[in-house]
């Protein structure tokens, strides 16, 4: 079905539904106003006052009437375009085979190999590849969850029709769900019945993950895979090089009603979504493995590991009689238990409390029996039903996306003052100069870490802060590093604001494994980077961080402030600037660089076709490593449909990959 047809199927529909649901009469006006519209824009004056009249002779509640046909009409014709999108995209496709479409991964890969990339530079390249999407939530996206859902299920159905050979009686189906789907979306109230909370925005984002990220992410690392074999055979592409992130619960700049006890539901969000996706693909693994011990026999090693798991939960020694020789179904059953067991576990009361705990299961412990089964198990099924569920395990572990914590410098600079107070070491901290403030942290971090209270500080705000930062010690030693992403603090301007952070993690205890990352937003900030770069990769106590983290550091650019501080033109040099004079001094101290751009979906905040931002970045500052934020309406555009996204992210990895490429500066 072209896109017209389905323009118009949908049209029809949603009149069907509006003269059934409102009345005919209301029909009736909302096409008068439409056609006057269309009249309008095609040059009639006289299609001007009919329309003018139209409107003003509604009355409140025909208004109201008209007004949701109208909003539900363009969310209709907007699935209708991403439909043909997908038609179009899959034409290509079958239209360049065996050829790959340009910006996919494999062009990408056929791009570098063809430009002389060798075999070593392309394994350095796989091995450094590391790229980041961060969710954020914005106050552009106003969908309720419940809306995006049924948009959702619109576009299932809308894809559907897109199958050849269907039968009339499946084709009559499908139309018949279009119109029940399109009637109880017409029913649904679009406002929302309060204003969204932090946990709101979060289960947003994690219904992209839900619904999208979850099969698509792993679908990037097969295609990479393949071009490798195609292009350099015997290459393997390195561990979680495609991953995702959220500020969404964490930015406590963004959101005053973000607090260490939202950000401690947050991780249990992210956390609940991983355990039961995990646990559904267990459950359905063990009932597909069914295999006999005589025709395989299990390793030792696996009977092993089952026989440390006795005594059994009930429900598992009614499987292990009623299934005794069937040792891989007992063993997927049993992890699928195990992730049962966990979900239930009430983790936001364990990260605010003191008492001891620790994690019921962890990745690792899924992750050992897995390979041991696929070490037995034939190829093809290998292959086919282990390696996606390992796949997602590596990428999304038991924590979905990393939570990024962000914090403005003014703030942690006032709590640190606050907490120095009270240990009577200065009186006015955050009223020195960047130069005495530095003084007074290095000998600060010489010194032992004094005895701290639990909520340490006087005014709310000191004592919401080092909360925070005793939460991310406690998240980091009960459920280990992977939940937690850098600690981005905004407005950065001196090397002082960046150790200030270091201070407080080092004296809450949660020093080990954090990434802290610097947000140089304004001109004058971009201006300043290398000169606060420099200060801390010299610094003794800072550079032990580094080290410890593999030497990477990420350093965020913001593409809003400087818009708004510089103007469009400005910003953009600065930014540019900025880059090259950023990945100079890593160059330098041999640091691995770690871009993180913090774009929206606007022209002035930095938005655009992703794959061409990328590729007009400065050379030699990519390098493999890519960090960007996908905010608020952003995700609904790019990610509501799987095989946009699917294209979106191949055209990022494709850039990367070329940006990347040691010869693309020559040419």
């Amino acid at each position: 079905m072209d896109l017209s047809n389905t323009i118009h199927l949908l049209g029809n529909l949603l009149g069907q539904v509006l003269s059934e649901q409102e009345s005919p009469e209301i029909f009736d006006i909302e096409e008068r106003i439409r056609a006057a519209s269309k009249a309008r824009r095609a040059g009639d004056t006289d299609a001007a006052e009919i329309l003018a009249r139209e409107v003003s002779n509604l009355d409140g509640e025909q208004a109201r009437a008209v007004a949701a046909a109208f909003a539900l009409y363009f969310d209709l014709i907007n699935l209708a375009e991403e439909n043909h999108r997908v038609t179009m995209l899959r034409d290509r496709v079958k239209e360049n085979y065996p050829e790959a479409i340009p910006e996919s991964i494999d062009a990408a890969v056929k791009y570098l190999k063809d430009n002389g990339t060798t075999l070593e530079d392309m394994d350095q390249l796989l091995q450094d590849l590391d790229i980041e999407l961060v969710l954020t939530a914005h106050p552009t996206q106003a969908k309720r969850r419940t809306i995006m859902s049924k948009v959702f299920r619109i576009a299932k159905q809308l894809e559907r029709l897109t199958y050849h050979n269907l039968l009339p009686a499946v084709i009559d189906e499908i139309k018949s769900q279009l119109y029940s789907e399109v009637t109880t979306f017409w029913l649904t109230n679009r406002a929302r019945s309060s204003n969204p909370e932090v946990t709101d925005e979060v289960r947003t984002g994690l219904y992209f993950i839900d619904e999208t990220f979850w099969d698509v992410l792993p679908r990037m690392y097969r295609e990479l895979q393949k071009a490798l074999e195609k292009y350099y055979p015997g290459l393997e592409m390195g561990v979680n090089w495609l991953t995702l992130a959220s500020w969404i619960g964490g930015d406590r700049d963004g959101n005053p009603n973000v607090t260490h006890e939202i950000t401690a539901e947050t991780l249990r969000l992210h956390r609940g979504l991983a355990v039961e996706k995990h646990r559904a693909a267990f459950g359905k693994l063990s009932r597909l493995m069914s295999f006999d011990e005589k025709q395989l026999s299990p390793p030792k090693e696996l009977n092993t590991w089952f026989g440390e798991k006795h005594p059994l939960p009930p429900h598992l020694e009614f499987l292990n009689r009623r299934y005794a020789h069937e040792p891989y179904r007992l063993t997927l059953a049993l992890l699928a238990k195990e992730l049962e067991y966990a979900s239930k576990k009430d983790m936001t009361a364990h990260l605010l409390s003191d008492q001891p705990h620790s994690a019921h299961i962890q990745t690792d412990e899924l992750i050992h029996p897995l390979q041991v089964i696929a070490r037995a198990v034939p190829e093809q099924v290998k292959e086919h039903e282990l390696s996606p569920l390992m796949r997602q395990l590596d990428i999304f572990g038991l924590h979905s996306a990393q939570l990024d914590i962000r914090e403005e410098s003014t703030r942690i600079n006032a709590v640190v003052g606050e907490i120095l107070r009270g240990l009577k070491v200065t009186a006015d901290y955050e009223n020195y100069d960047s130069e005495q403030r530095l003084e007074i942290l290095n000998g600060l971090l010489d010194n032992p870490v004094p005895e701290l209270a639990r909520y340490a500080g006087i005014t709310k705000e000191t004592a919401e802060t080092w909360s925070l930062f005793k939460l991310l010690a406690r998240t980091k030693h009960i459920y280990g590093p992977d939940l937690i992403g850098p600690f981005i603090i905004s407005m950065t301007k001196s090397a002082a604001d960046v150790l200030a952070v270091l201070l407080l993690a080092r004296w809450a205890g949660c020093l080990d494994g954090l990434q802290i990352a610097p947000l140089f937003e304004t001109v004058k900030d971009l201006e300043d980077s290398q000169g606060v770069l420099e200060t801390l990769f010299t610094h003794k106590i800072y550079a032990e961080l580094l080290s410890a983290s593999a030497n990477k550091q990420v350093v965020m650019i913001g593409y809003s402030d400087s818009n708004k501080d510089g103007g469009y033109l400005t910003a953009n040099w600065e930014l540019y600037q900025a880059q090259e004079n950023i990945a100079a001094v890593c160059r330098k101290h041999a640091i691995k660089l770690i871009l993180f751009h913090g774009r929206g979906g606007t022209v002035a905040r930095g938005g655009g076709p992703a794959n061409r931002a990328i590729l007009a970045q400065p050379p030699d500052t990519i390098n493999g490593r890519f960090r960007v934020t996908e905010q608020g309406e952003v995700i609904s555009s790019r990610y509501a449909n799987a095989s946009l996204a699917h294209r979106h992210l191949e055209q990022i990895v494709s850039a990367v990959l070329v940006a990347s490429s040691p010869n693309r500066q020559d040419e």
